[in-house]
């Protein structure tokens, strides 16, 4: 990583903001836009994201306006995403547009060699992108990426409400505990994340019996190949496996 964008003052990004021209609701929208693509992608180029928003919302924002709400967004230390230019990012790249910017979740860069932007952007090198219809995507926000309650999610949180003996929204937090692992693995190895999983509920005494583990071990399995994920750009472990196999 070479270096980020200097931070500039509240007074100064006020004025940045401003000069979009937008209104309130709009410059709003694409704030929110901004936020659920950091969380659902976590590495997504400007092209792109400009793409996704013009697709879901026509012409009310011109890609004028786009660049320079992300010219004021990648300067402002209150966001939870980075907007960073290839030249930033690599030493040998040239950035030739404002567009080639990435916005890049800012935990992607919490360890000391930024292993884990690096480590996401290699596994996403060539794999095609997934858009969630506007709603879904924009469930996504600087909280984090939402859990969708798929078939097997839910089926996962019947065990943990069985198991743990806790009630349906108890058992729902146990299975985003579990999605949140996922989400945050660059290995693709289902059996090490299944281990940290396992190794998350010793830590908090939540101690299951060997043929609990059995029943657990392939539901988790399930609710990984159908977990949408920012390693894959959006798309699961399932649907890229069917893509490579009719390639």
């Amino acid at each position: 990583m070479k270096s980020f964008p200097t931070e500039y003052d509240a007074q100064t990004l006020n004025s940045m903001y401003q000069k979009i021209g937008l209104s309130a609701p709009d410059l709003d929208l694409v704030s929110r836009y901004f936020d659920a693509f950091a969380s659902f992608y976590e590495i997504l180029s400007l092209k792109d994201a400009f793409m996704i928003f013009k697709r879901q919302n026509g012409d009310i924002v011109s890609e004028k306006q786009f660049i320079q709400f992300a010219s004021a967004a990648r300067h402002d230390e209150s966001k939870c995403y980075f907007i960073l230019a290839p030249d930033e990012l690599y030493e040998e790249e040239i950035c030739r547009s404002e567009m080639d910017w990435k916005v890049v979740a800012d935990f992607l860069f919490m360890d000391e060699e930024d292993e884990m932007y690096y480590d996401i952007s290699e596994i996403q090198k060539e794999l095609p992108l997934y858009i969630p219809v506007k709603e879904k995507l924009l469930q996504n926000n600087r909280l984090g990426k939402v859990v969708e309650k798929t078939k097997q999610a839910l089926e996962l949180q019947k065990f943990f409400q069985k198991t743990f003996h806790i009630a349906p929204e108890d058992a729902w937090d146990e299975v985003c505990d579990c999605d949140i692992v996922m989400i945050l693995d660059v290995t693709e190895d289902i059996d090490a994340i299944i281990d940290e999983i396992l190794d998350n509920f010793k830590i908090r005494n939540k101690h299951l019996k060997q043929r609990q583990i059995q029943e657990l071990i392939p539901l988790l399995d399930d609710v990984y190949e159908n977990t949408r994920l920012p390693i894959y750009r959006g798309f699961t472990p399932k649907e890229i496996e069917e893509r490579t196999l009719n390639d």
